[in-house]
């Protein structure tokens, strides 16, 4: 799960810090395939969720968070990678804004 938000946050900061619009522009389907991975693995509201994936497996799988329905950490990267997800979205260079909609 942290790995997936990583890569789209790490997506979005490349593009900020480095403006290659390229590799973003190239990158971009697996970062949007990660955001829906990421997006399918979160309880809605409706379904009693709170909006976050349940029972992730993260780099800190030692401390099997995965046990837990959510984790602050998990909760954090998700949450994180999905604002960045949508920024990346509504950027020029990406120009996706019915994704960023979503």
């Amino acid at each position: 799960g942290d790995v997936s938000s990583m890569f789209i946050v790490y997506l979005l900061e490349l593009w900020q810090w480095g403006h290659d619009e390229d590799i973003v522009r190239e990158l971009w389907p697996a970062a949007k395939r990660a955001a829906q991975w990421h997006m399918a693995r979160a309880e809605t509201w409706q379904e009693g969720g709170q909006g976050l994936p349940r029972h992730v497996i993260d780099t800190y799988d030692g401390l099997e968070l995965n046990a837990y329905n959510a984790s602050a950490f998990s909760g954090f990267f998700h949450l994180l990678a999905m604002k960045a997800a949508a920024a990346l979205a509504r950027s020029p260079i990406v120009n996706d804004v019915p994704f960023a909609d979503n």
